[in-house]
């Protein structure tokens, strides 16, 4: 065989074997948020002419729903912005 012959034979499966080698940009699906967390949990009303037994109750209920919210906040954002095991 002739040397263009040669190169050209062993140029082409190099050339195939390259474009293997193209890389494709990874597209990242939409992050979908679960429904269930949009919504807090209500704050209770404020009990009319309250016992202590009352303000008590009120008062954990409403500790309750804040906790409530900021937990799927803190979820919400680790959807979003995941550490990947950093801190």
């Amino acid at each position: 065989m002739q040397k263009k012959q040669i190169h050209a034979l062993l140029v082409l499966p190099l050339g195939m074997f390259l474009t293997g080698c193209a890389t494709t940009i990874p597209q990242q699906a939409p992050l979908t948020i679960p429904s269930n967390m949009l919504l807090c949990q209500a704050a209770p009303q404020v009990p009319d002419d309250p016992t202590d037994k009352d303000l008590a109750y009120y008062i954990l209920d409403l500790s309750n729903a804040g906790d409530d919210c900021r937990d799927k906040l803190k979820a919400i954002k680790n959807i979003e912005e995941p550490t990947n095991g950093k801190k």
